[in-house]
């Protein structure tokens, strides 16, 4: 099998689904409130802690990936501020979609297909870091009065959480609590093929819909309240983790 189409086998099932999705948005114009608050507060909290916690997995294995994700983010960011200020626009507004990549609703399912489910975990890592700099340095960059508070209320920082300290501590879910926690994870996913559909049933939420469909957090971030582009870059920085950017 050539490069070429090992890389088309791997990359067009993502396109497709995400190009459906996009026709599909712009069609019907669906209200993707619930869709995207389920991704954000269960089924994203539920794929982090049900990989953290697996037994096949193991953390300290993976501290390189989450090193690596880290100074991404942050270098991204140190690269993007100057640019933002030569360029003459807000660096709250530029700077933090250039940090902050789509390692959830793109990798996870390019991960899986590359990878397989080892690699999986492994992109988790990834996701897993980006969100935690998303809820605290992104916070902080788009509003400098952010609330920390709000991590507290947050599942997927409790997912994390507790699913670092099981992982490191080498303690696990008993498997009745873990097989349910992951079969939900990816949308009941019972095998490798259903678990690239459960990861692309979550790769097509929210892609190419219109973002006022979701009104909490807009236009509330420092010198953005007058410039669109700026509140829907606030709006992805609060709200990314609905669909696992």
């Amino acid at each position: 099998m050539s490069v070429t189409l090992r890389i088309l086998e791997i990359v067009l099932p993502v396109l497709a689904i995400i190009v459906l999705g996009y026709a599909l948005g712009r069609a019907w114009k669906p209200d993707m409130s619930v869709v995207n608050r389920l991704n954000l507060d269960v089924f994203g909290p539920f794929l982090v802690l049900a990989y953290l916690s697996d037994k096949g997995v193991n953390l300290i294995s993976l501290w390189p990936l989450a090193l690596a994700s880290i100074v991404i983010v942050l270098g991204s960011g140190l690269l993007a501020w100057p640019f933002a200020k030569v360029a003459g626009v807000s660096p709250r507004t530029f700077v933090p979609p250039m940090m902050f990549n789509n390692c959830g609703n793109m990798g996870l399912p390019l991960a899986l297909f590359a990878f397989g489910a080892p690699g999986v975990a492994g992109m988790v890592a990834l996701f897993t870091t980006s969100n935690l700099l998303h809820f605290t340095v992104g916070s902080f960059i788009v509003n400098r009065h952010a609330e920390w508070g709000y991590l507290l209320k947050s599942p997927m920082i409790w997912a994390t959480a507790i699913g670092a300290v099981l992982g490191i501590g080498g303690l696990h879910l008993p498997d009745p609590v873990h097989a349910p926690l992951s079969d939900a994870a990816l949308a009941g996913g019972a095998n490798e093929r259903r678990e690239a559909r459960g990861f692309l049933n979550v790769a097509v939420c929210g892609r190419g819909l219109p973002t006022d469909r979701v009104d909490h957090g807009r236009a509330r971030c420092d010198g953005c309240a007058d410039d669109q582009r700026a509140d829907r870059t606030c709006l992805l920085v609060r709200c990314a983790t609905a669909c696992g950017a």
